[in-house]
């Protein structure tokens, strides 16, 4: 049998104790192979080896955000504005999750959630996405219609606004696209 990659991390070295991590959805009663690598400095050609820890676990009871799954979009305000708060933080990817970013990141999205709003109103939306401060990340959002992951169809794509003073990756993310009046539209982040 061959192998299929499911999920992947290079990791960092801003991350702490260089460590990577690897969330995916499982399927019950399947076998995964896990596969830990050293990394290669691409100008001196050293490869870091060393000893690690490997985790496997599954997040406990009402640790993931109740709109981690498509099925369970949280459902915006039909309304011309609307503000709303979460987190990606413990989310998953669902497998056949589309990858807005695929072209900058190869190995698909790290985590994400979802939102459904219909639009009250044709005209021109703008999606706005702004990562904490406190907790530098780099937010990825993706705007798409259809009612199932396989049928999504992209619409827009956020594309990067502006990055924090502080230097970090915590960024604000903007798409903007031409509504259709009482089309619901997912909202990937």
């Amino acid at each position: 049998a061959s192998l299929r990659l499911v999920a992947a991390n290079l990791g960092s070295d801003e991350a702490p104790d260089s460590e990577s991590v690897v969330r995916f959805q499982a399927v019950s009663g399947t076998s995964y192979a896990l596969c830990v690598d050293g990394y290669t400095d691409a100008e001196t050609l050293v490869t870091e080896t060393g000893p690690i820890t490997l985790t496997v676990r599954l997040p406990g009871p009402g640790t993931r955000p109740v709109n981690d799954l498509f099925a369970s979009a949280r459902v915006l305000a039909g309304v011309a504005s609307v503000t709303d708060t979460g987190t990606i933080v413990a989310a998953s990817v669902e497998a056949g999750e589309p990858d807005p970013e695929s072209a900058f990141v190869p190995l698909g999205p790290a985590r994400t959630v979802w939102y459904a709003w219909t639009a009250p109103t044709s005209g021109y939306f703008t999606l706005r996405v702004e990562a904490d401060e406190l907790l530098p990340w780099e937010p990825t959002a993706a705007v798409y219609t259809g009612a199932t992951l396989a049928g999504l169809t992209l619409v827009d794509k956020a594309e990067v606004l502006s990055f924090s003073p502080a230097g970090n990756e915590t960024g604000l993310l903007s798409a903007t696209w031409a509504a259709v009046a009482g089309q619901t539209y997912r909202i990937q982040v």
